[in-house]
């Protein structure tokens, strides 16, 4: 098969069926209704998870995965099943996959150092891993920050509690920030804050250890990480972006990092009934947590 650029949309062969979809560095997961997992693309790492680190092109199967009803990949996998059990592959060399090792995984093993039962999972490019629980906290493991440095201690490998949270209903992860959308609303950062994406004053880009509220977001429904920039949409379909702007990822042309959030102007409103009836939140996660 070659590798031929695309400037239009062509149908992914050979897959049916598919609920959801997860795009890592240079691969992509997709979960099919009958709760297997398949994916394509860079394998550097085992990230593929079919037992090889060969560049796949066309979609394979991930082993040893049923009933999956949730999954994440950057340059290692994450899936949760249907029971809240989650499963992790591929790079391992800061700990994220919580099996008490750096050694990469070219195949899923359960993550057996989480004490809950999970609803949903993120990953960041850089080696973390995030659960968002059934009780609404927050768990990450891997490459974690703490003040001032990045730590890879042995505690890392084992997941803990993200201090502060609670109530959440939804997790996303960026290259190096997280945010967690709280029941009331309410959006809450941590990590990396280089060109503002955890929001905050003008010209604020202090890092955070400590969880934090991004201020003046309100009514918010859902949200996403880029690499250094978050989105959330509100209850009333509008949508709001802060952090860079390459590549005018805010939708402001010309613009530099917002430090704040910012509406997009030009984007058509979102319906909350449109997220309702697509999003992993409400279609593909057993544990409805709104």
């Amino acid at each position: 098969m070659i590798r031929t650029p695309r400037s239009t949309v062509s149908q992914v062969p050979g897959l049916t069926d598919i609920v959801t979809v997860a795009a890592g560095y240079n691969n992509t997961l997709a979960l099919r209704a009958d709760g297997t997992v398949w994916s394509w693309g860079s394998n550097g790492q085992g990230e593929i998870g079919d037992g090889t680190r060969e560049l796949r092109r066309a979609p394979v199967q991930v082993r040893d995965l049923q009933r999956i009803r949730g999954i994440a990949v950057g340059l290692h996998g994450l899936a949760v099943d249907d029971v809240g059990r989650v499963w992790a592959w591929g790079d391992n060399g800061w700990g994220q996959l919580a099996d008490g090792t750096t050694e990469r995984r070219l195949t899923p093993i359960p993550v057996l150092r989480l004490p809950v039962q999970a609803a949903a999972v993120a990953v960041n490019w850089s080696g973390t891993s995030f659960a968002l629980a059934t009780d609404g906290t927050v768990w990450e493991w891997g490459r974690r920050r703490k003040p001032d440095l990045w730590s890879r201690s042995d505690d890392t490998r084992v997941p803990q509690p993200v201090p502060g949270l609670s109530d959440i209903t939804a997790i996303a992860a960026g290259s190096n920030h997280a945010l967690a959308l709280k029941r009331d609303g309410t959006v809450w950062a941590w990590g990396d804050n280089f060109d503002g994406q955890l929001g905050g004053q003008h010209g604020d880009q202090a890092s955070r250890w400590r969880v934090a509220r991004v201020e003046g977001l309100t009514d918010v429904i859902a949200v996403a990480a880029g690499t250094r920039h978050s989105v959330a949409v509100r209850s009333d379909g509008t949508v709001w972006c802060w952090g860079a702007n390459t590549a005018e990822a805010l939708g402001n042309a010309g613009g530099g990092p917002q430090y704040r959030p910012g509406q997009v102007q030009t984007f058509e409103r979102i319906q909350p009934k449109d997220l309702r009836e697509n999003s992993d939140a409400f279609r593909v996660f057993p544990f409805r947590l709104f």
